[in-house]
């Protein structure tokens, strides 16, 4: 699945106007952190894959529309955004453990798997 970047000119089509949950990473170009987690974007847009969620990634440098509406302080940061009341589900700070993103988006979608099962969904 393909991670688009989201901008301040196309914030309206993907979130407001969109039919899929977000998954969005805010980040910087020259924060170690956001490079570490932008490593694990691939693996966790195949997971969200078949939960009708769409892993997005911005920069806040270069979209202050977003930066402001959203108050981003730190990077990186990561907020899923729910399809149905457009409202803010799970927020994390900082490069966690991947399992977390998983949770975040399982419970956006009030799924409830095992460790194992998000494991092996990496591989399917």
């Amino acid at each position: 699945m393909k991670i688009l970047e989201l901008t301040d000119s196309n914030y309206n089509k993907i979130v407001i106007n969109g039919d899929k949950h977000i998954f969005i990473d805010f980040y910087s170009p020259l924060c170690g952190p956001c490079q570490t987690l932008q490593s694990y974007l691939p693996d966790i847009a195949k997971y969200a894959e078949n939960k009708d969620t769409l892993v997005v990634k911005c920069d806040i440098t270069k979209n202050p529309k977003i930066n402001g509406f959203y108050k981003i302080i730190t990077t990186p940061l990561t907020i899923i955004v729910n399809k149905d009341t457009k409202k803010i589900n799970g927020v994390k700070d900082g490069v966690r453990n991947i399992y977390e993103y998983f949770e975040v988006i399982d419970k956006n979608r009030k799924i409830n798997q095992t460790l194992f099962s998000k494991f092996l969904s990496l591989f399917k």
